[in-house]
């Protein structure tokens, strides 16, 4: 793939300090995420176009910032395509774009809030 995400790259990523979760539909993965523990962010948030706008990508989400949570960051990060759905839908999750990189991908940061 383009984006250098093949099943080889994400098996190894979780065989480290990473941790995914799918969605299925009828035993079929229909989304995943993966959060890597070590570097603090969200490796990948994937959903099939078909199930887009269902509520799946955000629950993904919240669980790999939940267990990014649980492992003691009070900061997590993660790229994206500029003018993307990703970037818009990361944007309304309230995490805060905060650079640029030198691929052109879009950063963005999430705090931990403390209440």
């Amino acid at each position: 793939m383009a984006i250098g995400i093949t099943p080889a790259s994400v098996a190894a990523s979780l065989t480290a300090e990473c941790r995914g979760w799918v969605a299925e539909h009828s035993g079929r993965i229909v989304a995943f995420s993966i959060a890597d523990g070590e570097a603090s962010s969200i490796f990948a948030l994937f959903v099939l176009p078909e199930y887009e706008g269902r509520g799946l990508g955000g629950q993904l989400l919240a669980a790999a910032v939940r267990w990014l949570w649980d492992q003691h960051t009070d900061l997590i990060w993660l790229t994206t395509g500029p003018g993307t759905r990703a970037a818009r839908f990361y944007e309304r999750a309230g995490w805060r774009h905060t650079a640029t990189d030198a691929k052109g991908e879009l950063c963005f940061e999430l705090r931990r809030t403390v209440p």
